[in-house]
């Protein structure tokens, strides 16, 4: 489970990472579209962070050790209840910022994020470099207003040894043959 196992290890950072002051995220998990359909999913808590892995390919390293280069999503969406302008005071500039700060605080905390996890199998993963940032002002309306979306993009390097645990190295014994049929 090696994705799972790289997920638990990612949701434990970002909670344990997160500051007062901000607003907390109140829900993280994988991503299974809950922002696309609404009405298919129980109703999301915002501040939210949905983790996405994209596909990796792996390379074999040879005596069971397989490295993935893969690419992580998170998506970090709030609820927009103020635009915030220029005319706004400033309590409510500030409140439409919320989100932005939030961004920053999860991109802080995950930058360079690296580790072992010693399971039934042990997988390093190299430190987390961010390699996108997109917006997506959602359509979807919640209770309080509209959803903004952020997208941070990170890739990082996993090195598995999965199959050591079954590799076993054994000396190759001679070739023993006692029937040679000549032409």
């Amino acid at each position: 489970m090696i994705t799972g196992d790289l997920y638990k290890a990612l949701v434990a950072r970002i909670r344990t990472q997160l500051t007062s002051g901000l607003p907390t995220i109140k829900h993280i998990a994988l991503y299974a579209g809950q922002l696309e359909a609404e009405e298919e999913h129980d109703p999301v808590p915002f501040p939210a962070v949905f983790i996405l892995f994209q596909p990796g390919s792996p390379v074999t390293l040879g005596q069971g050790r397989q490295q993935f280069n893969m690419s992580i999503d998170f998506l970090i969406c709030s609820e927009v209840i103020v635009k915030g302008t220029s005319r706004d005071s400033d309590a409510l500039k500030d409140r439409s910022l919320e989100h932005l700060n939030t961004v920053e605080l999860v991109h802080a905390n995950l930058q360079n994020f690296n580790g072992q996890m010693v399971t039934p199998t042990k997988i390093n993963f190299s430190s987390l470099n961010r390699t996108g940032f997109d917006h997506f002002e959602g359509n979807e309306q919640t209770e309080k207003g509209s959803l903004i979306i952020h997208r941070l993009t990170y890739s990082t390097r996993l090195v598995l040894d999965a199959a050591l645990s079954n590799y076993v190295q054994t000396a190759t014994p001679p070739l023993n043959i006692t029937n040679v049929i000549e032409p």
